[in-house]
């Protein structure tokens, strides 16, 4: 019987991974009763907190104009607003990737639905996901209990470090040289898969890939 895993590279605050949120969904088997194997990556896209200059804050929002007609997801007026006039804007990929990791540790589907909330609270309404109240706050949504989702997050927190430089190894051999990624491992061997033209039609994207 042929076996099959599908490895995603990822980061929160990467706007791609946000535009490819419906087609994960979809590839989890999240919207259906068809679950598939998958396997999360962080990458760190923001390793440390990271300060956003004024002149680059146009390329982003420029940038995420693009994505919303590509995809289909929504930047709320909140996020737009504080990338625009924020005094300080600082991206941190490390919070929120762990938080995902920790509510991934025992059902990876339970890390997928908390990479969709902490997206939502991002970019549509400006909450500051690097904030562990804010994440805490996204993992009672799920039912998680608080004082295990906080001892997960600080083990997944401080193993970043080697989690993150797997994620890069496999993005090497991949040939992956961005965010996201999506790798299909099928009885030992290992296929990079297109995923743009997921964006803005994952439903025909799915079919086509026959999984």
């Amino acid at each position: 019987m042929m076996t099959s895993r599908i490895h995603v590279i990822f980061d929160p605050l990467c706007g791609w991974c946000y535009a490819l949120h419906p087609a994960l969904h979809l590839l989890a088997g999240l919207e259906t009763d068809a679950a598939r194997e998958i396997v999360l990556h962080p990458g760190l896209l923001f390793q440390a907190p990271t300060t956003i200059a004024h002149g680059y804050r146009q390329h982003i929002l420029a940038a995420d104009q693009r994505i919303a007609e590509l995809s289909g997801v929504r930047f709320g007026a909140a996020y737009q607003d504080k990338i625009r006039h924020a005094a300080t804007l600082q991206f941190d990929s490390r919070a929120p990737s762990a938080a995902v990791m920790a509510m991934a540790a025992d059902n990876v589907y339970a890390g997928m639905t908390m990479l969709a909330a902490v997206q939502d609270a991002h970019y549509v309404h400006a909450q500051d996901v690097s904030d562990l109240a804010v994440l805490t706050r996204l993992a009672l949504a799920q039912g998680m209990a608080e004082q295990a989702f906080l001892q997960r997050y600080q083990a997944q927190y401080a193993a970043l470090p080697v989690t993150a430089a797997d994620t890069h190894r496999l993005m090497r051999e991949a040939g992956i040289h961005g965010f996201p990624g999506l790798v299909l491992e099928q009885d030992g061997r290992w296929q990079t898969l297109d995923h743009q033209s997921a964006y803005g039609r994952p439903q025909q994207w799915l079919a086509q890939l026959q999984l």
